[in-house]
This record gives C-alpha cells, structure tokens and sequence, in this order.
C-alpha cells in the first residue's frame, strides 16, 4: 500500500514539474516588456536555454544524465548518496 502511495506522489510531482517547464517554455525568448529584460543578450539566453530544454528529457533520468554530463560521474554519484 505505501509503495503504490509513494509512486502516486512521485506521479504527481513529476506532472507538476513537466507543467512547470511547459509554462516557461512559452514564455522563454518573448519580449515581455520590460526594457531590463527586452535586450538581445537577454533573449539569446533565454533561447538557448530554450533549446537545452527541449533537448532534455525529464523523465527516465533525462536530468540526471544532463547533470552527470556537466559535473563529471563520479562527483554526481557521490552527491546521490549523501543525498539518498
């Protein structure tokens, strides 16, 4: 019993953060009208970091593989377990 509640949990965080990145890829590298933001440095990032999004899966470990990329295996794994 607890383990299907856990996964039902899991399920719902996992749709919350999918809608999550869903809401921000609408909004990413769209003037939005303030003149802080509405500068070509700006949007380029926020279109790039566009791109890694839609290149990167969330589900099956997509993070978790990106994260093992950027900081090295041995460094993420050792993180893993102090974490749990």
């Amino acid at each position: 019993m607890g383990r299907m509640f856990v996964q039902f949990v899991a399920l719902c965080y996992y749709e919350y953060l999918s809608e999550q990145v869903r809401q921000l890829k609408l909004s990413l590298g769209r003037e939005n009208g303030d003149p802080a933001h509405d500068n070509k440095d700006t949007l380029d990032r926020e279109n790039r970091l566009k791109v890694w999004l839609k290149n990167t899966l969330i589900y099956r470990g997509g993070l978790r593989r990106r994260a093992q990329e950027c900081y090295g295996r041995v460094f993420f794994r050792k993180t893993v377990k102090l974490i749990g």
